[in-house]
C-alpha cells in the first residue's frame, strides 16, 4: 500500500535516514526505496522474499485502503 502513496510523502516520513533491514536484504535507503516502490506501482502488487529465503509473498493494494491513503 505504501507504493501508493505520493513520493513526497514516503520521503517526508522516512527523511534520509538508513533504513532498517531484517537478514541484510531490502532497501538500505530512502532512494532504493522509492525505487521498489515505483517497480510496485508499475506491476500493480508487490513480491516480498526478503524477510525469509524460502518464504515468497504477493500483495495487492485494496481500492478503498489506496483512497484511504490519498491516492484516488
Amino acid at each position: 500500500m505504501l507504493a501508493f502513496v505520493p513520493r513526497s510523502t514516503v520521503r517526508s516520513v522516512f527523511g534520509n535516514t538508513a533504513l532498517g533491514q531484517m537478514n541484510n536484504r531490502g532497501p538500505k535507503r530512502v532512494a532504493d526505496l522509492l525505487d521498489e516502490l515505483e517497480l510496485t506501482r508499475q506491476r500493480g502488487f508487490s513480491i516480498d522474499d526478503e524477510d525469509l529465503w524460502e518464504l515468497r509473498t504477493v500483495g495487492d493494494a485494496v481500492d478503498y485502503v489506496v483512497a484511504r491513503a490519498g491516492g484516488a
